[in-house]
């Protein structure tokens, strides 16, 4: 247990004032005896600092942003989703200790690993106060935000493609997600547009929302070559 904490702590940066903590951050309500303990109360706390420290961030960003658009940015960065990629990432999920049923499972669930992510957040707050668990997390999530938030200058393609397509009194394009690729926490997804039977365009992307929005400007670029705010 002390090397297996030993190595996690290196992998988040961390060295905890009380290792403790972070045993009790990475063990599942499953394997909590009579009386025992387990993560879901660091897990709770975490949940809350997690959001405190983004929605910090956010509203000290320049230019500001409204109460809306932090919301639309926020949601998708803490989801649970979210957290079981960087979790995954941070390879929590090896240290994890639940019951002998739960160890046959190849993988764990998202909701299970986002919440020992929670958890350690919950546990860098109680050994190294706020800023310690605020530094985790930006570091951590920090990639994330950033995407999300550029996503929010990027057009929506989708409703460019219907807007021009109606105009042209054409039917509403059908999107078909075709296939996807990769583990839970790296998934790609394959999307293709099609207009009246006939297929426009192609797209990917880390979400199925991404690759239809790719899929829609493939199908502008073919379909309206000379309009150059589809261009990447």
């Amino acid at each position: 247990m002390c090397e297996e904490l030993e190595e996690l702590q290196e992998r988040l940066g961390r060295r905890f004032a009380d290792p403790s903590l972070l045993g009790l951050a990475l063990t599942h309500a499953s394997v909590r005896g009579r009386g025992g303990r387990s993560n879901e109360r660091l897990e709770f706390l975490g949940d809350a600092v997690l959001a405190l420290v983004v929605s910090r961030y956010l509203f000290a960003l320049r230019p500001p942003l409204s109460e809306g658009q932090m919301t639309k940015v926020k949601s998708p960065v803490v989801s649970r989703r979210t957290l079981a990629e960087v979790g995954n990432a941070l390879g929590l999920a090896q240290f994890l200790h639940v019951d002998d049923g739960l160890k046959k499972h190849t993988r764990y669930p998202a909701s299970m690993v986002a919440g020992a992510y929670e958890a350690v957040v919950g546990a860098l707050f109680l050994d190294g106060g706020l800023e310690a668990a605020r530094e985790f997390v930006l570091r951590t999530l920090g990639p994330e935000l950033e995407r999300v938030q550029a996503r929010r200058h990027t057009p929506n393609y989708k409703a460019m493609l219907q807007e021009r397509l109606q105009a042209e009194s054409r039917e509403t394009p059908a999107y078909v997600l075709s296939r996807w690729e990769g583990p839970d926490h790296q998934r790609r997804y394959h999307t293709t547009v099609h207009v009246a039977g006939r297929e426009c365009g192609s797209g990917c992307g880390r979400t199925k929302k991404e690759a239809e929005q790719d899929a829609a400007r493939s199908a502008l670029q073919r379909l309206y070559p000379d309009r150059q705010e589809t261009a990447r």
